[in-house]
C-alpha cells in the first residue's frame, strides 16, 4: 500500500510551523502524520524576537502543535522572520512517499503589504535533495489564484489562512517551500 502524503506548512509574514499527513490511495481516512518530529532545514535562520523565545525553531514546524491564528505572530510555537525574503524551508520525510497535498497556514492582515500574505509560494520535491522539481505555486497578484485558493481580504487586523495545494499526485522524499514577499 502506498502513501499519498499531506503535507501542512504553518506560517504568516513572519512566522511557520509544519506537520504532514498521509491518506490511502483514493481516499479514506488520514493516517499517521508522516513529518511528525521529522527533522527540517531553514534559510535563513529564524530571527523574529517573539517566536524565538524559548529556542524551540528547531522543533516548532514538525512538532503537530498549532497556535491561535490570530496571535501567531507572538507565538513561540510558530518560527518567524523580520525581513527575510526569500525564506525556504525543506522538511526530510525520512523515505519516498506519494505527496497528493501540501498546505501552508499563513497570518497576514496587519495593514500594510509588507506584513500582509505571501506575494508567491512554490512548492517543490525531490527524492534525493539535490534535482527538485516544482508542484504547485501561488501567486497573489494572479486573480485566478487568489479565486483558487480562496485568499481572504485581509484588511480590519489579523487574518490566518491556509493555503491548500492539493491534487498534487507526485512523490518525493523531501518537500521545500519557497515563501516570498512576505
Amino acid at each position: 500500500m502506498t502513501d499519498v502524503t499531506r503535507v501542512l506548512l504553518w506560517a504568516s509574514s513572519a512566522l511557520v510551523c509544519l506537520a504532514c499527513l498521509g491518506a490511502p490511495p483514493g481516499g479514506g481516512p488520514r493516517q499517521a502524520n508522516l513529518a511528525l518530529h521529522r527533522p527540517y532545514v531553514m534559510l535563513p535562520a529564524p530571527d523574529f524576537a517573539p517566536t524565538r523565545k524559548g529556542g524551540t525553531d528547531a522543533t516548532d514546524l514538525t512538532d503537530g502543535l498549532l497556535t491561535d491564528g490570530s496571535k501567531m505572530i507572538f507565538s513561540t510555537r510558530a518560527v518567524g522572520w523580520h525581513c527575510s525574503d526569500p525564506v525556504h524551508i525543506e522538511v526530510d520525510l525520512g523515505k519516498m512517499t506519494a505527496i497528493e497535498e501540501v498546505s501552508l497556514r499563513v497570518q497576514g492582515g496587519f495593514g500594510t503589504r509588507a506584513e500582509n500574505l505571501p506575494d508567491l509560494i512554490r512548492v517543490h520535491v525531490s527524492d534525493d535533495q539535490k534535482v527538485y522539481h516544482e508542484v504547485d505555486s501561488f501567486r497573489f497578484w494572479g486573480p485566478e489564484d487568489r479565486q483558487r485558493f480562496g485568499v481572504p481580504d485581509e484588511r480590519g487586523g489579523p487574518v490566518a489562512f491556509t493555503f491548500r495545494f492539493s491534487n498534487l499526485r507526485t512523490r518525493g522524499r523531501f518537500v521545500g517551500l519557497r515563501v516570498s514577499g512576505s
